[in-house]
């Protein structure tokens, strides 16, 4: 073959290379879809499991669609139990790859998968509902049992437009006597999120979730209803805070009932230390503001942030403010002195922080 052929040549392979890829981003982008809403009921069981039913409905707007999954991540459960699908009136059955059919497995990152097939389906809106028993994922304290859920979860590719989100607890409770949030992952609480305490069980209403962003209930309710022990990765969770902790760039709230050991250092984000909480150590955040509602057995200070002191805060030791306001309710226990701006010769000595 002559040098010529050999350039013609080449230069159709990368011509049709090029095509190729092309024709790959082009069938790649001509899949879309919109994600309207993913709904979920949470019951919490007398023997301390945890019934889920997702109820995510989609339309496909170009290109076909002919399967669905969930990935479960398990770093904070025993096991998944008492899976079902179901589109409307069909369920579907267990299978691979089949029409209406679904399997379920762990995948490299060790997340619980459910997976589902269905017929090509084009143009049209179709509702999918995924139920499933969580075996292990209460939390039990003596200060109160906890349901944390990762309502709606964080790896997808488009938005989900709407959702609710419905705890339903073992027993009527006083509204009083429960803890409820919802987060946005590191991001701290979410703000746009409407939430129905009625006793028995608690309504989370939520608008628009964007790309990486999430939707974590919590709901915690007094200890000693349900039957069961604490779950086996319930104890090493709580030993990672034993050193304390360092983050840069985002919030932390410590949760009722929880401790941590050592000194907590917040840059660039803020924090809140909820009812029940404890540090054995100081609380250092700057950037941001700290909202106290437990106890800290040492100093709080803060750098261009305010500090909320809740009627239940105790700070054993100095509360230091440089740039920001300190705003404590009554019934809020500052044992040591309460120091704002840069006048406060002292202050080299909190940069025994482990920043």
């Amino acid at each position: 073959m002559s040098p010529k052929e050999k350039e013609g040549l080449l230069s159709l392979v990368i011509i049709m290379a090029l095509s190729l890829g092309l024709a790959g981003v082009v069938q790649a982008q001509s899949k879309t879809y919109i994600w309207d809403r993913l709904d979920v009921d949470i019951t919490v069981l007398e023997n301390s499991d945890i019934h889920i039913v997702e109820t995510q409905q989609f339309t496909y707007t170009s290109g076909e669609f002919r399967y669905g999954y969930r990935e479960i991540p398990t770093d904070r459960l025993e096991g998944i139990t008492d899976v079902e699908v179901w589109e409307g009136d069909r369920q579907y059955q267990p299978g691979h790859g089949g029409d209406y059919t679904y399997e379920t497995f762990y995948n490299d990152d060790g997340d619980f998968t459910i997976k589902w097939y269905y017929p090509g389906y084009r143009d049209s809106t179709h509702t999918y509902t995924i139920k499933y028993t969580v075996k292990g994922g209460l939390r039990l304290y003596d200060g109160g049992d906890q349901v944390f859920w990762k309502a709606v979860f964080p790896d997808r590719d488009v938005p989900v437009l709407a959702s609710v989100v419905t705890v339903h607890l073992p027993a009527a409770f006083d509204p009083g006597e429960l803890v409820i949030a919802a987060y946005d992952g590191s991001r701290g609480e979410r703000q746009d999120v409407q939430i129905q305490n009625k006793g028995s069980e608690v309504v989370f209403t939520a608008g628009q979730t964007q790309l990486n962003h999430e939707l974590e209930v919590r709901v915690q309710f007094p200890h000693g209803v349900v039957q069961g022990a604490p779950p086996g990765w319930q104890a090493a969770y709580d030993k990672k805070a034993d050193h304390g902790r360092v983050i840069f760039g985002a919030s932390f709230t410590l949760e009722s009932g929880e401790e941590m050991g050592g000194d907590l250092v917040i840059l660039g984000g803020s924090v809140v230390l909820e009812t029940r909480s404890r540090v054995d150590g100081n609380v250092l955040v700057m950037g941001g503001s700290a909202r106290i509602s437990g106890e800290v057995d040492g100093d709080v200070v803060t750098f261009g942030g305010d500090v909320v002191l809740r009627p239940t805060a105790v700070v054993d030791g100095d509360l230091v403010i440089i740039g920001g306001n300190a705003q404590p309710q009554e019934g809020a226990i500052v044992r040591g002195s309460e120091i704002e701006g840069l006048e406060f010769e002292g202050l080299s000595r909190f940069w025994t922080f482990p920043i």
